[in-house]
């Protein structure tokens, strides 16, 4: 085996390589990129190329890549999985929303509502009402739900078992205010109900938020 350079003035000229080509560089070539590395030339004059640092494998499936080659599919094989558990909780929480902040909007809105006239707050709070009674009627279902799934707590853990039984007074207390203050005809009734609706509302949402935790 020789070098592809002359080292001795006495070894034959190295043959060139097979299917070698001259490089014509522009006036203006710009940086050249130099490859100090010597090349070995078999008797054949075969180049043999040297051993270097080989390229990872990319892994078959989108599953075995790593954070910096997963693509969309690595990342959907990622996400947490969807079960009965995450709608119970979904539904629980979207109704606690509608129930507890649409009361809170609403008493918001009612004074600059009366601007444009008395019938108008009380339009306002009749259109509430149809979407907050549903609310209410999916807190009570998934209410339920939630305490079949949370058997196992109820059972075996006392302060768990006091906190959802508070719970659920102040929940049936919000209900029974909300329903009086649908009545009311007086300032003073509309008042006092609508106060204690939002109060048992609010908490009833933290203890929901105490269970959970």
């Amino acid at each position: 085996m020789r070098r592809g350079y002359r080292t001795d003035p006495e070894d034959p000229p190295a043959r060139p390589l097979a299917g070698a080509q001259i490089l014509r560089l522009p006036a203006d070539p710009g940086p050249v990129l130099l490859c100090t590395r010597e090349i070995d030339i078999n008797h054949d004059g075969a180049p043999v190329v040297p051993a270097g640092p080989k390229m990872p494998a990319l892994p078959a499936r989108q599953d075995d890549a790593p954070p910096g080659l997963a693509g969309a599919g690595g990342m959907a094989a990622r996400m947490l999985a969807v079960s009965w558990d995450t709608v119970r909780l979904f539904l629980h929480v979207l109704a606690a929303t509608i129930w507890v902040g649409g009361q809170l909007t609403l008493a918001a809105l009612v004074p600059v509502l009366r601007r444009f006239g008395t019938e108008v707050p009380r339009a306002a709070a009749r259109r509430f009402g149809q979407v907050a009674w549903t609310a209410f009627a999916v807190l009570v279902v998934t209410g339920v739900w939630n305490t079949i799934a949370v058997q196992d707590e109820i059972s075996h853990d006392a302060s768990y078992r006091v906190t959802l039984i508070v719970k659920l007074i102040v929940v049936g207390v919000s209900g029974i205010t909300a329903a009086l203050h649908a009545r009311a005809r007086s300032p003073m009734g509309l008042a006092v109900f609508g106060a204690l609706t939002g109060a048992s509302a609010l908490a009833a949402l933290f203890l929901g938020v105490l269970l959970a935790g």
